[in-house]
């Protein structure tokens, strides 16, 4: 008998189970695979999940940093770049290989109490009385008082909860490849480009989302993303990319050898899911499983830490309080926490901004000669301070279309910012 059961050994579920047994519970963390599976993602920590790691985790996490970069670079559907340097002591710009950096935080959470056992898939889960029974796919049952639900955006325990499941409006489809490169290649190219060692933001090759290069100490991740209706012909699409990067001068010819390797469903659109708690099964869903992934950048790890560490605290007050009921709270703490900013501004800028190659070409040509804006659009990638969605929704929801239209005409084909503004 466990006092809570955590399905799902990623981001969210460690953390979720981290601070779990840091509060005096017995903690159970199923992970379907082993803790170093990997999954396929760009693996870059925005500033606000980097705080929130060395917060939760202290500063021995940054042991499986991989890689820092000093910038972001934008280039628009007809090549025009905007290119940021970002001054080392004021971002932290980190990136990590994620079977690394999601395996160590399964191992921290194993090492503060809570019991970790790798391949132990859930694949039902009932009620009877106050106890939950999850059961696993070799026929064991675990009982406990309370369950986190961290098994990504394709779980199907929520739906046995009652709770609807993330539609195709509400799914992306992500893939590329991440191969071990000799990245000094790469980086005196980018040298000569734009003058840094950045991530790469590319818009235009999918609609309804980008193109990417990240850089890692020993290897290099190039992938894509869009909408799951879009995720048409994934091949043709990335080959495509891959040559408008080459053909940019931002890689070497011998990286079209690589294919893709790897294709991972996400949230993306019209997230969240509709429901992320069940009082009657005493569940809370959290990162993936619940659609906490932004609207517009795509990044989810920041909301995975925080929703665990928010599933921990409301199971901590309904245990205090006697009152499964307290379980309803967990939905009002992740809307103050991080809701509105992702959910309700996200989405007013995602639906702008994604809505074709012209409005991403125009959008970024007319963001090129706005210092303000550029500055709130890093803001916004680097998710350098709280509320930074609404902070870059408020600037750019009152310019004027005629204004950024005629702007747009004005864009040089390259320009350069230091980012060394008050933030």
């Amino acid at each position: 008998m466990y006092d809570v059961v955590v399905v799902g050994a990623g981001p969210a579920g460690s953390t979720a189970a981290l601070q779990l047994s840091r509060k005096g519970f017995k903690v159970l963390l199923l992970e379907k695979h082993t803790v170093d599976r990997d999954k396929f993602c760009g693996g870059g920590l925005a500033d606000r999940t980097a705080e929130l790691l060395f917060k939760i985790y202290g500063s021995e996490i940054k042991e499986v940093f991989d890689f820092r970069v000093n910038g972001v670079v934008f280039e628009s559907p007809s090549g025009r770049r905007l290119i940021v340097e970002y001054p080392p002591e004021k971002f932290y710009s980190y990136l990590v290989v994620r079977s690394k950096f999601d395996s160590r935080l399964a191992e921290i959470a194993a090492s503060e109490g809570a019991e970790l056992r790798e391949n132990n898939e859930v694949v039902r889960v009932r009620k009877e009385g106050d106890r939950i029974i999850s059961t696993t796919r070799n026929g064991d049952e675990v009982e406990s008082r309370y369950i986190v639900v961290a098994t990504g955006s394709q779980d199907k325990l929520g739906e046995q909860m009652g709770i609807a499941p993330l539609s195709s409006d509400q799914l992306a489809l992500c893939w590329g490849f991440e191969e071990d490169y000799d990245m000094d290649k790469v980086f005196k190219l980018w040298e000569r480009e734009v003058g840094i060692i950045p991530v790469f933001l590319f818009f235009g090759p999918v609609p309804a989302g980008y193109g990417w290069v990240f850089p890692k100490r020993n290897r290099l991740n190039i992938g894509m993303g869009t909408n799951i209706d879009y995720a048409k012909s994934p091949q043709k699409l990335f080959k495509n990319f891959l040559s408008r990067v080459i053909n940019g001068g931002l890689l070497p010819r011998d990286v079209a050898k690589f294919k893709v390797r790897k294709a991972w469903p996400v949230p993306f659109g019209n997230v969240p899911r509709k429901k992320t708690y069940s009082v009657e099964y005493r569940a809370l869903l959290v990162g993936d499983a619940a659609g906490f992934v932004h609207p517009v950048t795509g990044e989810g790890i920041s909301m995975a830490i925080e929703s665990g560490s928010i599933a921990a605290d409301i199971i901590e007050k309904a245990h205090n309080a006697g009152d499964v009921k307290v379980l309803a709270e967990y939905e009002k703490e992740w809307w103050s926490a991080f809701g509105e900013d992702a959910f309700k501004y996200g989405k007013l800028i995602a639906s702008s901004m994604y809505k074709s190659k012209t409005v991403m070409e125009i959008g970024l040509k007319a963001l090129m000669r706005d210092e303000e804006a550029v500055k709130r659009l890093v803001v916004l990638v680097s998710a350098k301070k709280p509320n930074y969605t609404r902070y870059f929704y408020e600037y750019i929801s009152k310019q004027s279309t005629l204004k950024m239209l005629f702007s747009s005409l004005r864009a040089p084909k390259s320009i350069k910012y230091r980012a060394e503004w008050q933030i």
